[in-house]
């Protein structure tokens, strides 16, 4: 990123934490099912234990990537 702000840039760095100016993460979602949350608690986890689901995204996979502008 430039430092320039315009619609082509997000207000959060999703590659920090809050602390940095990034956001808290992401909601559970609709694959977040009973079923998932029992086998969860069976495995001996906690409910307030933390779930690290690093995922790296190429930049080029992602086709509004590529466009330039608003």
């Amino acid at each position: 990123m430039d430092g320039n702000a315009g619609p082509q840039y997000t207000a959060l760095d999703y590659s920090v934490d809050q602390a940095e100016g990034g956001g808290t993460g992401f909601g559970i979602g609709s694959s977040f099912k009973p079923i998932n949350m029992v086998a969860w608690l069976q495995a001996g986890h906690k409910i307030t234990h933390e779930l690290d689901t690093y995922t790296v995204y190429p930049v080029n996979s992602i086709p509004c990537a590529q466009k330039t502008g608003a």
